[in-house]
């Protein structure tokens, strides 16, 4: 098995900034995962109103060509299929 620790960072440019449910979140991909297939739905929301609460997301370091997240909606998904089964770690 292998694994991988992913470190998300919120960006805000106004009052109150996007919150996660959860703190962390421990995922598994099995190496037979679908491309497009979702791996978790993952998603902030942020008090601010209007278009200052609006959430934009994105994926990037090393690593993220094997995922992609919908930049409105968020979520987790699996771009390519990967060798092996993995765990991942968001944090």
């Amino acid at each position: 098995m292998a694994s991988t620790r992913v470190t998300v960072d919120l960006l805000d440019a106004n009052d109150n900034a996007p919150v996660f449910p959860n703190s962390a979140y421990r995922l598994r991909v099995l190496e037979n995962i679908r491309p497009g297939s979702l791996i978790s739905n993952i998603t902030a929301t942020d008090i601010d109103s209007k278009e200052f609460g609006s959430i934009t997301y994105s994926i990037k370091g090393f690593g993220a060509e094997k995922f992609y997240t919908k930049s409105k909606e968020g979520g987790l998904y699996v771009a390519k299929s990967s060798p092996g089964r993995r765990e991942f770690f968001i944090m």
